[in-house]
Parts: C-alpha cells; structure tokens; sequence
C-alpha cells in the first residue's frame, strides 16, 4: 500500500483557492549573498555561517538560480546523518524545484539546550545565504529527528510545514504555538505506527492541515515514491494558500495517478488499500 491513508482531496480542490501565507517566519527576504555552491551535488559539510561548530549537507536543485526564491526543507536524521536524507530524495527535490539541507548535529539524546544551538544556527543559514522563499521553508525528520521538527513546527514556528516520519509528536505538556501543515509518514510494520494513526485522529479535532501516508515497510526513511507524495502535499497546500499559483497539470497528474492506484487495489481485492484511497 504506497497511497495516502487519510489524504484528503478538498486539498487538491480548493488549491486554487486564495488564503494567507504562514507567519511567524524567521526571515525577512534579505539579498542573496554570493555564496558559490555547486548546484545539482551534494555538499556533505557546509559550516554554519552564524556558528561555525554546527553544519548541514546541502543539496541546492540543478534548476538553482539567485534570480527566483526556492523553498527549503531542512531534515534531521536521528543519528545526525545530514547527507542521508539528501541521497534518497535530491532527485525528488530537482522534480519539484527544493533545496535541501540536512543537520549534520541534531541526533537522538541530546538536551534540549544543545538542540536549541543547532537548530539557531540551522536557521539563521536561510535568511540571506542562499535564494530561499521565506513562507516555503520546511522542517522534515525521521523517529527521533521527526520529534525535533515537530518541537520546530509546533513550539517555536517559522515553517510552513511538518513532513514526520516513523514517529509523532514529542511528549510534553506545552500547549501546541502553531499549527503549520503536517503530514506523517510511516510503514505498515513501524512499530511507531499506531502512535502516527491515532495522532492522525486527533489532529483531526484540533483542526490542524493534516494528512496521513501508509506504506509496505518498517521504520525507516521511506522509498522516494513514497516521499514524493509528501512533496506532491506542500505543493498543493502552498497552492491553497494562494503562494504559489495553481498547478493543473500536477492536480490532474496527481488525480490520475490516485485513480489508477484505486483500480489496481480493486483488481487485486484490496479492499483495505481500496478504502485508504
């Protein structure tokens, strides 16, 4: 099963519709600095300009130029494996036209404290360093890592979206700041799974932006074909938003695709995956 589970089509309805962009952002638009950056390569370690101690994998699209603003996605990886998530998913950002940045720091069992210094220094790298849409950045992780870019999205704002996967929110009893769009991703056999469905239902209540994939697997970074479908998410979301503009080839792309899963679930006697889809 590699659809959405919970993905809701009013969102590919209403894309066209106007609304406001996200704020509290960090940035504020400065110029471009002239940072020479190879683009279309991994970069596995670039310094933090702001804290020279702390650094992230860069990926920035082939399409990259000064002249026009890219959105960001800045993943954590909960061993700190900041090319990691750049590897699986650079073809993904070159599709849809991302830079990515991996936390080469932000691992399982630190405090917060330390946490706080990488993601200030993280941040600080998307206000000027490179041509960056200040209401498109992203905050995306894996287990661990997806707890640190819920506290991210959730508590101290900035970002436009949450993509988490094989794991929710962190356990704290701190009322939720914001509500950016999230959508979490985890496999069938994630012993992280039911924890993602049942936050699914409650986000629900909460009146949060949200949606759900499930997919044959375990707990891990899922597949690229898996992952695009978080992208195909905040591109439709920021179409919504009226921050990009409408996009009917990737709407009726997206609605094709859709169809032909749901055929394929019924030929085969799927009725499960039929129903998630």
């Amino acid at each position: 099963m590699k659809g959405f589970l919970h993905f809701p089509l009013w969102i590919v309805l209403l894309a066209a519709m106007p609304g406001c962009g996200p704020g509290n952002t960090r940035t504020n638009g400065n110029p471009v600095s002239a940072t020479p950056v190879e683009k279309g390569k991994i970069i596995p370690k670039v310094t933090c300009q702001k804290d020279y101690t702390v650094s992230y994998a860069l990926y920035l699209p082939k399409s990259y130029t000064a002249v026009r603003k890219y959105p960001v996605i800045i993943a954590f990886d909960p061993h700190g494996t900041g090319i990691l998530p750049l590897e699986k998913y650079k073809d993904l950002a070159d599709k849809y036209g991302y830079i990515l940045m991996g936390s080469n720091d932000s691992k399982n069992g630190q405090d917060m404290n330390t946490s706080g210094v990488i993601i200030d220094a993280l941040f600080s790298e998307t206000s000027g360093r490179y041509s960056i849409d200040s209401t498109r950045i992203y905050v995306m992780g894996f287990s661990g890592g997806a707890r640190i870019a819920c506290i991210i999205g959730l508590y101290q704002g900035g970002v436009a979206g949450i993509i988490g996967c094989g794991a929710g929110f962190p356990s704290t009893n701190q009322a939720v700041r914001f509500k950016p769009d999230y959508i979490s991703i985890a496999g069938n056999a994630d012993f992280n799974m039911n924890e993602l469905i049942n936050l699914d239902k409650q986000l629900d209540e909460a009146k949060f932006t949200h949606a759900s994939i499930l997919f044959n697997g375990r707990h891990a970074w899922p597949p690229i074909e898996v992952m695009e479908n978080a992208f195909v998410w905040t591109e439709f979301c920021s179409m919504r938003k009226g921050i990009i503009p409408k996009n009917d080839s990737m709407i009726l792309d997206f609605i094709r695709l859709q169809d032909k899963i749901i055929a394929k679930d019924k030929e085969t006697g799927d009725a499960v995956a039929e129903h998630n889809h």
